[in-house]
């Protein structure tokens, strides 16, 4: 992966928690660095529909947190973070705003597909986590959902609890559509 970035403009996505042993310095200060962020209602009650007994640090949520500071700390600036909600209530400004944020030219275009099936969404599990983007033809509006917490096992609740303060801090550093 370090020879890609070095070699030119190379997209990783990755949680946190699976990379925080290449957490140095010199291995972050080789990456442009942007953060997807999603309702922890809406992460905790998927995890808990695909996998009952998944643990806090499945979520990945508190070390996003952990890295972001990092980030932020290295830079003196935040990097640009995309709240999945405000993604799909206007696909065409936030990843545009995302662009410019991380000096890549957008392409309006890039937002529409072939519909088809997609394997690169199938790999874990025979891709019941992406069962929705399977067969999608691109990035369209769509109204914001809630999830409602309330009726969550007690210890969905309680990973809850630890975690929206770190997406709440996150989330105030988001991108958003200039008016």
């Amino acid at each position: 992966m370090q020879e890609s970035a070095l070699a030119g403009p190379t997209f990783s996505k990755d949680f946190p928690h699976y990379v925080e042993h290449a957490w140095t310095d010199g291995f972050l200060a080789n990456f442009n660095h942007s953060f997807l962020i999603r309702d922890p209602a809406k992460v905790v009650t998927s995890m808990f529909k695909h996998w009952s007994d998944f643990v806090l640090k499945e979520t990945g949520i508190v070390e996003q947190r952990e890295l972001f500071d990092r980030i932020c700390d290295r830079d003196g600036k935040p990097p640009p973070i995309i709240d999945s909600d405000d993604l799909l209530e206007d696909p065409h400004g936030i990843v545009e705003r995302w662009c410019q944020g991380v000096g890549v030219p957008f392409i309006p275009d890039a937002l529409s597909w072939e519909a088809g099936d997609r394997s690169e969404v199938s790999w874990y599990d025979g891709g019941s986590w992406h069962a929705s983007l399977r067969n999608s033809d691109g990035l369209k509006p769509q109204p914001r959902r809630y999830v409602d917490i309330v009726d969550a096992p007690a210890h969905v609740r309680a990973i809850y609890d630890i975690v929206l303060p770190h997406y709440e801090h996150m989330h105030s550093y988001r991108l958003t559509v200039k008016s």
